[in-house]
């Protein structure tokens, strides 16, 4: 997979979460540290942050736009 499809697949999760995970969090069953960056998304978001933004595809930095406003919140 791809960056762009792995972009793609999040965009779909936000909008149309899986009901497993949604039913769990209802429930309140399940790992409470699971909100919390995991190790690999810490380094991509360093990563996506260190790199020139302007030569990104336009949809990478829609992507890392979205992810910086919902970090400020």
């Amino acid at each position: 997979m791809v960056l762009p499809e792995m972009m793609a697949l999040f965009r779909y999760w936000r909008e149309h979460p899986p009901v497993h995970l949604m039913v769990a969090a209802y429930l309140g069953v399940g790992s409470k540290d699971a909100a919390e960056p995991t190790e690999i998304e810490e380094k991509l978001a360093a990563a996506a942050e260190s790199r020139p933004f302007d030569c990104l595809p336009t949809e990478i930095q829609a992507e890392i736009l979205e992810a910086r406003k919902r970090r400020a919140e």
